[in-house]
């Protein structure tokens, strides 16, 4: 926090503005610096809190702001000023739970700026900010259905232009409804052409069915419908298009609804075609999945029953109109509106000024027929009127659509739609995705195209801070939108939709927390494996944008492309929590459906694939490639890429070809586009389409004429949808030797697979091979493809197996046990550092693991998950109820509980009750050290000892600094925030400093809580990233250039401390440094007690000689140094004391079933303070670091 030099809004007039804003209270609560230092939060604010990206209050999310609107980061104005001076009067969110649209349709006093009306009315009076959820909504009514009023009368009025068969079936309907109103048909002949009809319609008035109005010229629909409703006299009337159909006791509810309140003027059902969105479906499609009308009205009927949303105007297809409301407002404005339907709109927003209301009656469903031609002339687009509409309502339009958005509609539809999928009788599958990719909305269309007949679809579009609920099959379908925290609500609207499986796509791995809602539905769940995001923060296996495919390397090499990220790779700190983290989807899914083969062995070298199934996209092709040799007669060889070409797929590499084939004789050709990333300069050299239709991705290559297509990707694709049409095409390929391309064209003819890695020439040599074949006009005998690749081997499992309801692949029951590790967390949920060393790394290990499956869990989520043993640190447990929880869980699942202890009892974390009855309870008690099972005896015995060792894995040998003495010695010290050790060596290096200068550097980690240090001594500043990940820390340690050489670690002689670890040396050690450590107990017979250094007096005089020899005896030194780094790999890796580690979990695997034997022991009691001089260390403000 600054409050030294004070911002130059200070003192003006926006600052007054700005300063409205601000709630002190709030500001004091969420910034406690401000509080601590006694500041004036407004002037703080002003000053200091708006430049460093303070939220002002509650309802003004600064982060948010700028990630959601981008061109107000770019204009590198402050937020909250943005929003001032443009963001408010465009209705700007301030906030994602502030939906500024829906507050200001709910309070439109609040336009010119709902976050400052919000601050001095709104909240006060508890006004919401979002729409509110009622969860009743999506289910089906519980309200009796409505009456109307005794001695109603209604009269139908159907204006008449054409379009007989509708006509007839439409009248005829009417005329059928012996259960309907009393009250006349009055139909209105507007100068029909097809004689016929006319004839109809005359025998119909001659029979008295009908009242016939004929109009001697073209009148129109609001004059056609004026005079019939004046012939109603003083009944109500319907207006009634003659296009629509109906099932019986449609006119009876909306009368019902009509006079359900005093003021009512009109009233509309749902329909497929409606001027406020209520529509069911696309207007030129069919009823909904095939149903009948009768059943879709009995769907609204009793799912919806009185149900309605009040709406500023209605539709004009079919519209009950109260005779009150009439005579008080008149016929419609048939001048102005002569022929569209605007006249109805024009009509209502009359009796809105008047206050009067509508009605839409989600009870009531009529249906007009598709692509109708009986009243094209009424209700065409009429530009004079739209225009007419909006001199006289210039908000209408945006009332309207807020009406529809923010009202019960949307749930009312769902539930509608929700009791038409259980109608169906068919399965209803969740699509789960973040929406991003093309090819992955591509693949999801196809398969519910693919089985639109066999099961229902919703799809689930997951973004950072929202989740958007659609049903695709029904265009004209509300979108529902939820906040990704309000998981209850998910929840409760998927199960009111019967949802009964989850097909998983690619997921944000940020917002929702698809595993929780997985589990809370507890429906069986695929995923279909399209990048790999789960075992890759960057999802494609590229160690930069712009870099090549990095091989899978080992941990250490992921830890540092995430370390050079800077932790924009969604929020991973490391690669073995990243990978334990999102490991659960490929675990626990009913089937991981793999497009490739090469994604299967991809998913197996993390132990992921035991339930993957190979199941490409397209369906198996024929027995034979199909080959089109296309005709070249030179001299330009024209190559087409298909698709987006970013950076994964080749981008940088095409851009290289195509300025150095400039001259070359190659043209290439892009169906397709670039992003914004391409290189500026090659962008002229290719020709490109842009986006297109796949529909129109035929007609683009036959207008292309390309001679070969090339596949350029430097990253490992599942699979190519863009591949699969250059297949069928037979014309030529190039592609790189990476993922699904390698498979799929093993064995093709006019198929040239390259290195990923090949530079440009090479490239280009490829491309002249292709040209000489070209030229040569081969004949190419048919070839049989692979037989992996042919139908009789490889049957398509989207046939076969998809909609199963039970797997039919039969596998054998997984040999992996299963083993739940709840780590010590740190105060902002990451994992710490002795998670990672005594439980993650050491389970995660080769040599170790093998023969289980590794989870992770906290308190809140192990219930969920099922396992043989769990593992569990006291620290990671808040309190007794989650103690008791976890050993409920462990008697009711029949599996083992391992605590893990790696310090002393007073310094585990846990309160001294909880920690007693865990080590009563548990099955096994492990200990870091002789020592703290010493201090345990009384309660449990006896314990496991297995000393914390380190990942050689992430510990990579570095080079060190080879300078001689004269040139400069570098030492380090690591410590904690307020380390009482440092004490022991502080004189010692204050001495060293003062008389070898700069020939030696000191550097310290840690004493955050001493702002000063001596004289000539530096303090190391870790990165954000490795104050929160311990592997991330360790990479940050190895990647400090120049290394050290002496590496110090001093620790007091007392009880307390004889419980630790020796760590520090380790870490040391690994790092190839020479170890001068206390002469304690805990590092006698360490490596730091001969291996790798010296072990010194806990005098500070001892410690300057120490020292001060090993800075100038050289040899001696490296001689040391250089023996330390092989002395841990033997006696200090996990690598070393895998063969306890294994033994250690053999023994719980093949315990017999027994309670543990402390649970029969005698009460003893547990002291925590042990040295009554003891006092807690401080917690270092670095905590990534292992202490």
């Amino acid at each position: 926090m600054s409050h030294d030099r004070p911002n130059t809004l200070e003192g003006t007039h926006l600052s007054r503005v700005i300063a409205g804003f601000v709630d002190p209270d709030w500001y004091r609560k969420r910034y406690p610096d401000i509080d601590a230092a006694g500041l004036d939060p407004v002037r703080h604010f002003l000053r200091h809190g708006i430049a460093e990206g303070r939220d002002p209050n509650r309802f003004f999310d600064t982060a948010w702001y700028l990630q959601t609107y981008r061109d107000a980061a770019a204009s590198g104005a402050a937020p909250l000023l943005h929003y001032l001076l443009s963001g408010a009067s465009e209705a700007r969110n301030p906030h994602p739970r502030f939906d500024a649209d829906f507050y200001t349709h709910e309070h439109p006093e609040a336009a010119s700026n709902p976050l400052l009306f919000h601050l001095r009315v709104g909240h006060s009076l508890c006004y919401p900010t979002e729409k509110p959820f009622h969860i009743g909504d999506y289910q089906p009514s519980d309200q009796l259905p409505p009456l109307p009023p005794e001695g109603v009368v209604a009269d139908i009025v159907i204006p008449v232009h054409g379009g007989a068969d509708d006509t007839q079936s439409c009248l005829n309907a009417v005329l059928a409804d012996s259960g309907s109103m009393p009250g006349r048909v009055i139909v209105v002949e507007d100068c029909c052409p097809d004689a016929a009809l006319v004839a109809w319609l005359q025998q119909l008035a001659d029979a008295g069915r009908i009242t016939l109005l004929r109009n001697r010229r073209p009148s129109g629909f609001a004059a056609s419908v004026n005079r019939g409703m004046a012939e109603a006299g003083d009944n109500d009337v319907v207006l009634l298009s003659s296009d629509t159909e109906f099932a019986a006791g449609w006119l009876t509810r909306l009368a019902a609804h009509a006079y359900a309140a005093p003021r009512i003027a009109a009233v509309s059902p749902l329909s497929n075609v409606a001027a406020t969105d209520n529509r069911l479906d696309d207007p030129d499609a069919p009823l909904p999945f095939g149903h009948s009308l009768d059943q879709i009205d009995e769907v609204c009927r009793t799912v919806n029953s009185g149900r309605f949303v009040q709406t500023p105007s209605t539709q004009a297809i079919c519209l009950y109109i109260r005779r009150t409301a009439l005579n008080e407002l008149g016929d419609f404005d048939a001048e102005g509106f002569p022929l569209g339907h605007d006249s109805v709109t024009d009509f209502c927003l009359r009796a809105d000024a008047k206050g009067w209301t509508h009605r839409l009656a989600c009870d009531t469903f009529v249906h007009r027929h598709p692509r109708a031609d009986a009243v094209v002339r009424h209700d065409k687009p009429d530009a004079r009127a739209a225009a007419l509409l909006q001199q006289r309502y210039p908000g209408h339009p945006r009332h309207l659509a807020g009406t529809v958005r923010f009202s019960a509609l949307t749930a009312y539809r769902f539930a509608m739609t929700a009791a038409l999928f259980r109608l169906s009788g068919l399965p209803v599958i969740l699509m789960a995705t973040r929406g991003a990719d093309d090819g992955v909305r591509r693949h999801i269309g196809s398969l519910m195209a693919r089985f639109h007949d066999k099961a229902r679809f919703l799809l689930l579009e997951i973004a950072r801070h929202d989740i958007t609920l659609s049903v695709p099959a029904l265009p004209g379908h509300p979108r529902l939108v939820l906040p990704v925290e309000r998981d209850d609500q998910q929840e409760q609207v998927l199960r009111a939709m019967h949802v009964s499986r989850l097909h998983i796509h690619d997921l944000n791995p940020t917002g929702l927390d698809i595993k929780a809602l997985v589990r809370r539905l507890g429906v069986p769940f695929d995923i279909t494996v399209h990048d790999y995001l789960a075992i890759c923060p960057q999802r494609n296996l590229l160690p930069w944008q712009e870099g090549l495919y990095c091989g899978e390397p080992g941990p250490a090499h992921c830890n540092a492309c995430i370390a050079d990220a800077n932790g924009i790779n969604h929020g991973a700190r490391d690669i073995l929590s990243w990978r334990l983290k999102h490991a659960w989807q490929f675990l626990e899914a009913d089937r991981v459906i793999c497009p490739s083969h090469d994604t299967k062995r991809r998913l197996q070298r993390y132990g992921l694939a035991e339930r993957a199934v190979v199941a490409p996209h397209d369906a198996p092709a024929g027995a034979t490639w199909p080959v089109t040799v296309p005709a070249y007669s030179g001299p330009v060889l024209r190559i087409v890429v298909l698709g987006a070409l970013t950076n994964p797929r080749g981008a940088r590499t095409v851009a290289m070809v195509a300025e150095a084939a400039r001259r070359s004789g190659l043209a290439i050709h892009l169906i397709g586009y670039t992003d914004d990333l391409f290189p500026q300069v090659a962008l002229r050299l290719v020709a490109q389409t842009g986006r297109y239709e796949d529909s129109d991705l035929p007609d683009l290559i036959r207008q292309t004429k390309p001679h070969v297509f090339w596949f350029a990707s430097t990253a490992p694709e599942t699979d190519s949808e863009a591949l699969g049409t250059a297949i069928e095409t037979g014309l030529p390929i190039v592609a790189t030797d990476l993922g699904a391309f390698t498979e799929r064209l093993s064995g093709r003819p006019l198929t040239w697979l390259v290195d990923h890695r090949a530079p440009p020439d090479d490239l280009m040599a490829v491309f002249e091979q292709v040209r000489q074949v070209l030229a040569s006009r081969p004949d190419i005998a048919p070839t049989p493809r692979p037989a992996n690749r042919r139908p009789a081997a490889m049957p398509d499992f989207y046939a076969r197996d998809y909609l199963a309801k039970r797997r039919v692949v039969r596998r054998t029951p997984s040999r992996l046990r299963r083993i739940l590790a709840l780590p010590a967390r740190q105060p902002d949920g990451s994992i710490a550092p002795s998670g990672y060393t005594r439980l993650l790394q050491p389970l995660d290990h080769p040599a170790i693991g093998g023969g289980h499956r590794l989870e992770l869990a906290d308190a809140s989520t192990f219930t969920r998950q099922s396992a043989d043993i769990v593992m569990v640190q006291p620290a990671a447990l808040s309190d007794a109820a989650a103690a008791e929880a976890l050993i409920a869980y462990r008697d009711e699942a029949g599996g083992r509980l391992v605590l893990d202890l790696d310090a002393d009892p007073a310094e585990s974390g846990c309160a001294p009750k909880v920690l007693r009855r865990l080590l009563q309870a548990a099955d096994a008690v492990w200990v870091a050290s002789a020592e703290i099972g010493r201090r345990i005896a009384p309660i449990r015995a006896p314990v496991t000892i297995l000393e914390t060792k380190l990942d050689e894995r992430i510990w990579q040998p570095r080079r060190l600094p080879t300078r001689r003495w004269d040139t400069q010695t570098r030492i380090l010290w690591v410590g904690g925030a307020d380390d009482e050790n440092f004490a022991l060596i502080e004189t010692a290096l204050v001495r060293l400093k003062s008389a070898y200068g700069d020939k030696v550097a000191i550097d310290i980690l840690g004493l955050d809580n001493r702002p000063d240090l001596p004289d000539g001594l530096h303090r190391l500043q870790p990165s954000d990233l490795a104050s929160r990940s311990y592997p991330a820390f360790v990479h940050w340690f190895g990647a400090v250039h120049p290394g050290w050489h002496i590496g110090l670690a001093p620790l007091r002689d007392r009880p307390a401390n004889s419980a630790k670890s020796p760590v520090q040396a380790l870490e040391y050690a690994a790092s190839g440094m020479l170890v001068l450590a206390s002469d304690t107990p805990v590092y006698r017979g360490t490596l730091a007690d001969g291996p790798a250094g010296q072990l010194v007096a806990n005098t500070p005089s001892a410690w300057y000689a120490a020292i001060d020899w090993m800075i100038r005896d050289e040899a001696c030194r490296h001689t040391r140094a250089a023996r330390s780094r092989l002395a841990f790999e033997e006696t200090g890796s996990l690598a070393a004391a895998a063969a306890a580690r294994r033994a250690a979990l053999e023994m719980l695997f093949n315990k017999p079933d027994a309670p543990p034997t402390a649970l029969r022991r005698p009460r003893q009691e547990l002291h925590l303070d042990n040295d009554p001089d003891h006092t807690p260390s401080g917690k270092r403000r670095h905590s990534g670091r292992r202490g």
